[in-house]
């Protein structure tokens, strides 16, 4: 329910011509947050619309409408603005395509620099134990001499 990037577009666009909408919208859900930002070809027409919806009440909520003059709006404001709609809301069902996606088997580059940060951390908690005055001593990456995760295969 509510208004998606089309309606909004459709809806606006009997004030005059409708060139960019954007809806904010949560990156993990995807739902609206609740605000969103139009842009008009003729600037004088998001006056009309700003005076005419302020304080307007539509699904429940009121409307706050006000002119962003052009040099405030931020270059980003308007980014993937262009993007369909079913690109920006995915179906669910993807999570098992990006699960497979993040559980790939690494490359030799991809497996080095995970073990320079995982050696480089390490350091760090040795040297924060020894700041304590920890004297603990245990068997890291560093010792190891190669580490083979279980799922890693080189090309």
């Amino acid at each position: 329910h509510g208004f998606f990037e089309e309606e909004m577009k459709g809806f606006f666009s009997q004030f005059g011509e409708v060139t960019r909408v954007r809806v904010s919208r949560n990156a993990k859900t995807k739902r609206s947050k609740g605000y969103a930002f139009v842009e008009f070809q003729v600037p004088e027409v998001a006056d009309v619309v700003a005076e005419a919806f302020n304080g307007y009440m539509m699904f429940g909520r009121t409307i706050v409408a006000k002119r962003v003059p052009q040099d405030k709006v931020h270059k980003n404001t308007f980014l993937g603005s262009e993007r369909p709609l079913d690109d920006i809301l995915r179906p669910k069902n993807n999570r098992m395509k990006e699960r497979k996606a993040r559980e790939k088997p690494k490359t030799q580059e991809q497996n080095n620099r995970r073990i320079t940060r995982l050696v480089a951390r390490e350091r760090r908690l040795r040297a924060k134990l020894k700041e304590s005055g920890v004297e603990y001593d245990f068997v890291g990456y560093e010792q190891q001499e190669q580490a083979k995760p279980k799922r890693t295969v080189f090309e």
